[in-house]
């Protein structure tokens, strides 16, 4: 094996290496974006007592 080849394995090593890591990286950006839209949905929606559903009923 010579030297390109070398250095060819070596940068495809590191290509996987690095989508495995932005992968990761998108992957909890976008459990951090879900979380964040589960929150505001909740709020937004989720009456904070019983009487307000009673008011939202009558």
């Amino acid at each position: 094996m010579n030297q390109t080849e070398k250095l060819l394995g070596l940068i495809t090593k590191l290509d996987v290496i690095d989508f495995i890591g932005l992968a990761r990286i998108l992957k909890v950006q976008l459990v951090k974006e879900i979380n964040t839209e589960a929150t505001e949905a909740s709020e937004r929606y989720a009456p904070r007592d019983f009487s307000e559903v009673l008011i939202d009923l009558l």
